[in-house]
């Protein structure tokens, strides 16, 4: 049986020939776990958005949006964030169609500011 606390085992790698102390390998897969769990987080919300106006056109998108800039919810930068955060995870994820409406949004939007 093998130690689980063990930074010999008998496979015979051993992190310290890479340069790595053991508890890096640790602090590495920990970071891309991360990175892997920040990037399910933006797909998620980046669909959650898109259902939000999916059922409006892109002006009554932009007028929405700028309603909740004038009641405080949101500033434009915070839109402006969001809508190119969309449309890179939809280009990422091969959803032109999504990606272009958000576009569109995002242009229309720019335009009225």
């Amino acid at each position: 049986m093998i130690n689980w606390d063990d930074f010999d085992p008998p496979d015979g790698f051993d992190p310290e020939d890479f340069g790595m102390e053991p508890d890096e390998m640790g602090k590495l897969y920990a970071m891309e776990d991360m990175k892997n769990d920040k990037k399910a987080w933006a797909v998620e919300q980046a669909y959650k958005f898109y259902d939000d106006f999916d059922s409006l056109d892109v002006d009554e998108v932009v007028t929405n949006l700028h309603a909740l800039i004038k009641d405080g919810t949101l500033r434009d930068s915070q839109i402006n964030v969001m809508l190119e955060n969309m449309i890179t995870v939809f280009t990422e994820l091969e959803e032109y169609e999504k990606c272009h409406i958000c576009n569109q949004i995002k242009i229309k939007f720019d335009d009225r500011i």
